[in-house]
């Protein structure tokens, strides 16, 4: 039985194609770059006549499937839900249920500002990718479809709250500034080094040897330095750019995150679909005074970074302000209290922490003295009582905590990291141990929610077994209660 409209079927609007072109095209010559640039450097060696139909075709054939895309894809609203059906020989309808949506996202780069569009990208908990995604619509035609799925979400006894949307968290340039500052990347320069690579080849051998004999230590030293500084100003713009004007607030239930410089983005979450936070805070940041939130949903979006995957990833929280923003966005936890009661680790997991270390050592002594003969006997030396004690600082910082509503862990001390999970969120629990393991009587119990996996730190085996059975059955643990 067919499901009945609620609205006529609806297509992109017209400048989808231009819009949709532009960025398509980009990736295009990004993902091409080796073969433009050995072109322009005149080395490919007779094979010109070769790679430039292939560009050609290549980029045809991009033109060639935006254009599909908009001559294909239609949707409407039903009483199921939103409906999508596209493609010419291999046509596809999917239905999004309003109770399955996860969060809702608003993307603006500058090519839609500049024509009055906006895309739409519905997720739900089904694929590893954007499920419903409308890629150009008019701003007034966006807003009214995220504003129906809102309603059609509402339970018949729910009523839109006629309370002002409530800020939580804003950023200045200042606070996205630290947060450039501390990030590190290399994306640029090994992106800088291809590029120098590939120019080389098309460089006579003379010239090389030229450039190499002018080229002394102090000036290579220079320009790596060069290079590297260059990575990090470049790093720090584009972060800056991604996040600036970042707003976090909540009305009616909802989390409503909107950020960007070029291309405008918003998200809306609704809290009972949070089933992750993570707050990360990296030594350096923990020094200035603030860490990073992450809010997962189910949606799963794989092969990306993880504040990529975030449905909404707060860049800088200040240390007073977690506990109160973690409130608003999971009621009834209390994460000081939780963090002051957290359970330590076994402590044989310390040994068997440092007797990972040790072979990790032993193997990078052996390369190490393959590259550079007796100094290699150097690293065991230097590296081994340094592994040992951030070995230990990290198992002193770890620690969990199970009450009827949430589960708690922290883990590590350069980089920690602490995860909070709705019990009523985990999809399944799995007790692993290994052969060291069920010599020392120990065992780690991993919690799966959609699409991700926490670990808790290690307890012994009879342990992981009851946490795994009350987790399985809540009314089996108040919030006071602790396993043996």
């Amino acid at each position: 039985m067919g499901s009945r409209p609620l609205s006529e079927w609806n297509h992109l609007h017209p400048a989808s194609v231009g819009v949709n072109l532009i960025p398509q095209t980009w990736r295009f010559v990004r993902s091409m770059w080796p073969i433009l640039v050995a072109i322009l450097a005149g080395r490919s060696s007779g094979g010109t006549r070769f790679d430039v139909p292939l560009i050609v075709f290549a980029l045809l054939s991009t033109v060639g499937r935006t254009l599909l895309h908009f001559l294909t894809l239609r949707y409407r609203i039903s009483e199921e839900g939103l409906e999508i059906k596209s493609g010419w020989l291999h046509r596809q309808t999917r239905i999004l249920p309003p109770d399955r949506i996860q969060n809702v996202e608003l993307v603006r780069n500058p090519f839609h500002r500049l024509s009055g569009l906006v895309e739409v990208r519905i997720e739900t908990a089904s694929g590893n990718e954007v499920e419903g995604e409308l890629s150009a619509l008019s701003v007034a035609e966006g807003e009214r479809l995220v504003r129906t799925l809102k309603q059609m979400q509402r339970t018949k006894n729910e009523e839109p709250s006629s309370e002002k949307p409530q800020s939580l968290n804003h950023l200045s340039p200042w606070d996205l500034f630290k947060f450039a500052a501390t990030s590190t990347r290399f994306g640029a320069i090994l992106l800088v080094a291809g590029v120098v690579f590939e120019g080389l080849q098309g460089l006579d051998a003379r010239w090389i040897t030229a450039i190499g004999e002018q080229l002394n230590g102090s000036l290579m030293w220079v320009m790596v330095l060069a290079t590297i500084t260059g990575s990090w100003l470049v790093g720090l713009g584009v972060t800056m750019a991604r996040h600036y004007g970042f707003h976090l607030q909540v009305h009616d239930g909802q989390l409503i995150a909107e950020e960007g410089l070029l291309t405008k983005r918003r998200v809306e979450i609704h809290r009972h679909r949070v089933q992750l936070l993570v707050h990360n805070e990296p030594f350096l940041r923990r020094l200035a005074g603030f860490g990073s939130l992450w809010i997962d949903t189910a949606a799963i979006r794989r092969g990306a970074r993880a504040a990529a995957r975030a449905e909404a990833f707060i860049p800088v929280v200040e240390r007073p302000d977690v506990n109160a923003l973690v409130s608003r966005t999971l009621p009834k936890i209390q994460l000081e209290e939780a963090l002051k009661g957290l359970k330590s680790p076994h402590p044989n997991a310390l040994m068997r922490a440092r007797l990972a270390s040790f072979w990790k050592m032993m193997v990078l002594t052996l390369a190490m003295v393959w590259a550079f003969g007796t100094w290699g006997w150097l690293t065991p030396i230097l590296g081994l009582p340094l592994e040992w004690f951030l070995t230990g600082l990290d198992h002193k910082h770890q620690g969990w905590l199970v009450t009827r509503q949430y589960v708690v862990t922290r883990s590590g001390y350069l980089n920690r990291r602490t995860h909070i999970i709705p019990r009523y969120r985990l999809q399944s629990t799995e007790v692993m141990q290994g052969p060291l393991l069920r010599q020392w009587g120990l065992g780690q119990l991993v919690l799966r929610v959609a699409g991700n996996a926490v670990s808790l730190p290690l307890i012994t085996h009879e342990q992981a077994r009851t946490l795994q059975t009350q987790l399985a059955y809540p009314s089996r643990l108040d919030d006071t209660e602790q396993p043996p």
